[in-house]
């Protein structure tokens, strides 16, 4: 739980003033010593759920405000983007200690110094009666980006030690990970899914069939995808979580790296949206700006789809190959997974097709379909009765 913080605040006969840690005091007919309190977070995630608004914002203007005998300021915010809240579309408006009325002068705490027009920021924000807001946490929600774009908080503590020197999208990853779990975070659904400058031709180092899938993947999970993080020149990279897993040892949240970009993409691999449900081989990514970054064994042709009817559910094998439906067609036997019938494939497919009318474009895709815990169960005694 979060602690409380004991501020002592001088309140003058009919006059408004905020505490040196931005708590408004009430008013008083009387000079009196008032006690206000301000909290105080212990993890970073009691900092982000009793935060009103999250924004990486710039600001726009300042006002400076001498409230009894201190001067404060009044930032107008320009918001770049809003990650949990919703400041109504109104504008955003930061009160904080220190400022300048030119008769009078007042220092901004030093591990919470004033906002410049120069930087920007990441702010946790608490909205007051007065229709501003606060930094949550006094200094504890105030982040400031560096030239390499990373968030950097002036007094590092224990709520703000596993979000210092963050990228934004890493950000967005902690954010929307079932560790936060707040209905209040926005997601960012894949801008653009098929590539808008053209076709690019897959490369395929290997092709993976269902034993070499088990054997050589790091991990073998079915997944979900929560946010669209960002891409670089080849990959995009997506924020998911992990439902359960069948091989590895692998965290509750990953991030998961896609081959295709908003420029390019293969014909028939469009990039994943939030929601897709997802079984996949999985190896783990090094290199990468993120930790827990994994990559799709074999890229778009051991890509597999969950849906379900009638309350059991299947894998839509999207190319053929892990079910094998693939060989079938080819005169090749695959005897691995029972027949499901064309009356269930058919209504599999409906259901998927609807789900992302996307894929009803390409040509040929989830023709193979094996039952959930059919494979699970293989992959069960694939493993059980390997040496690894």
């Amino acid at each position: 739980m979060f602690k409380r913080i004991l501020v002592a605040t001088l309140i003058l006969a009919t006059a408004t003033v905020s505490s040196v840690l931005y708590i408004s005091a009430s008013m008083n007919s009387t000079s009196d010593s008032h006690t206000s309190w301000i909290d105080h977070y212990s993890t970073e995630t009691e900092l982000i759920w009793n935060s009103d608004l999250i924004v990486h914002a710039k600001v726009r203007s300042t006002e400076s405000q001498q409230r009894v005998d201190m001067v404060f300021s009044l930032f107008t915010l320009e918001i770049i983007k809003v990650y949990a809240g919703d400041n109504g579309n109104s504008d955003v408006t930061v009160l904080m200690t220190g400022g300048s009325t030119g008769e009078m002068t007042t220092k901004a705490p030093h591990d919470t110094p004033l906002l410049s027009k120069e930087g920007e920021y990441l702010l946790f924000l608490v909205r007051t009666d007065e229709g501003h807001y606060l930094v949550s946490g006094g200094y504890q929600g105030l982040g400031k980006l560096d030239k390499n774009g990373r968030i950097s908080f002036s007094n590092v503590d224990e709520a703000t030690e596993g979000i210092n020197n963050l990228s934004l999208s890493e950000l967005t990853h902690k954010l929307v990970s079932p560790a936060v779990s707040d209905s209040r975070i926005a997601v960012v659904d894949t801008p653009t899914r098929t590539g808008m400058q053209g076709v690019m031709r897959p490369r395929m180092n290997k092709r993976y069939d269902f034993d070499t899938a088990i054997t050589d993947s790091e991990a073998i999970a079915d997944i979900s995808i929560l946010s669209w993080l960002c891409e670089d020149e080849n990959n995009t990279f997506f924020s998911a979580t992990i439902n359960s897993s069948l091989k590895g040892t692998i965290p509750e949240s990953i991030v998961l790296m896609q081959g295709g970009t908003s420029q390019w993409t293969s014909s028939t691999y469009p990039l994943f949206k939030v929601g897709d449900h997802l079984f996949l081989f999985l190896k783990e990514a090094h290199g990468v700006e993120y930790e827990n970054a994994y990559w799709i064994l074999g890229g778009f042709t051991t890509v597999m789809d969950v849906v379900f009817t009638e309350n059991k559910a299947y894998l839509m094998d999207r190319h053929g190959i892990i079910s094998g439906s693939i060989d079938n067609a080819m005169g090749i036997p695959d005897e691995q997974f029972t027949s499901v019938s064309t009356t269930i494939t058919g209504d599999l497919r409906e259901k998927i097709f609807a789900a992302d009318p996307l894929l009803i474009q390409l040509n040929g895709v989830h023709k193979g379909v094996i039952q959930y815990d059919e494979i699970c169960e293989k992959i069960g005694d694939a493993i059980a009765n390997t040496t690894w």
